[in-house]
């Protein structure tokens, strides 16, 4: 199976920021710790499709129509 990995257009951290969250928080309600997500927030590391989604559900994002 062929998973593609890349960087979001609109940074992790925007997002979270908007939210008013803390890294702690939004790691923890994704399972992952601190660290990983800094390195996301940071390109550090690439998404795939699977991590991309679980963060749009942690942070209910939502595309405008």
């Amino acid at each position: 199976m062929l998973q593609i990995k890349y960087r979001p257009r609109r940074p992790i951290k925007e997002w979270r920021e908007k939210r008013k969250w803390t890294q702690d928080k939004l790691a923890e309600r994704l399972g992952i710790s601190r660290s990983h997500l800094a390195n996301l927030e940071n390109g550090h590391r690439l998404l795939d499709d699977y991590m991309i989604a679980r963060i749009s559900k942690a942070l209910a994002y939502r595309k405008a129509s």
